[in-house]
Parts: structure tokens; sequence; C-alpha cells
């Protein structure tokens, strides 16, 4: 049965891919698809303080940056920046904690992508 805090994870990266997938640009669509795609694996590989820095180091990428960030923060205005310090600076055990919520958060996008910006 899923968590109340499952359940906000699951109807916020809902919101956040279905305003992509709304859009008219297809090549934007493909590029967001595509990392949220990827996210949850460059996570379990890098852990979050590298994905993070990653993400940042690409301009293509800010679109998802911006959007993973707000649903892992919980938080809109300079979630992306909020994310990197936190990541950077946290304690062992808030940073465990953190990168478990971001994988969660990972996830849900990409259950969302596959179902809504998919080339089928």
């Amino acid at each position: 049965m899923p968590t109340l805090l499952e359940q906000a994870r699951a109807r916020r990266a809902f919101e956040l891919v279905n305003a992509i997938a709304q859009g008219n640009d297809a090549a934007a669509k493909k590029k967001y698809s595509t990392h949220c795609r990827r996210t949850p694996q460059l996570l379990q590989q890098s852990g979050i303080c590298q994905t993070v820095a990653f993400l940042q180091s690409k301009p293509d990428m800010f679109p998802f940056l911006r959007d993973f960030a707000s649903l892992v923060m919980s938080a809109n205005a300079g979630a992306a920046e909020l994310l990197a310090q936190k990541s950077r600076e946290a304690e062992v055990e808030e940073y465990m904690a953190l990168s478990a919520h971001a994988m969660q958060c990972a996830a849900w996008m990409k259950r969302y992508a596959e179902a809504l910006l998919s080339d089928d």
C-alpha cells in the first residue's frame, strides 16, 4: 500500500512530466524523457552529489534538473542550487536519506516519462 509520502511524490512527478508532455517541442520532450530514464541509474552509480553536479554541468539538462530538484526538495525557486548544496554538505545519515528520497523521486519521473513521453 502506498504511503502518503509516496503518493505525494507520484502526484508531483506526474504534474512535472505531464507539463512537458503537453508542450509542442518534440526535441525538448525527447531530451527530458532521456534524462528521466537515465537519472535513476546515475544516482545508483554515482550518488546524489555527483549526479546533481553532472546535471548542472549540462545546460540542456536544466529543465529536467529544475523539475527533479523541485520534486526532491519540495520547493520551486532555487531548488536546483539547494539540492546541490544539501548533497555537498549533508552529514552521512542525512545524505543517505536524501539519496533514498532522490531515488524514489527519480523512479516516479522515469515511470511517468515512459508513460507520457513515449515515442510510440
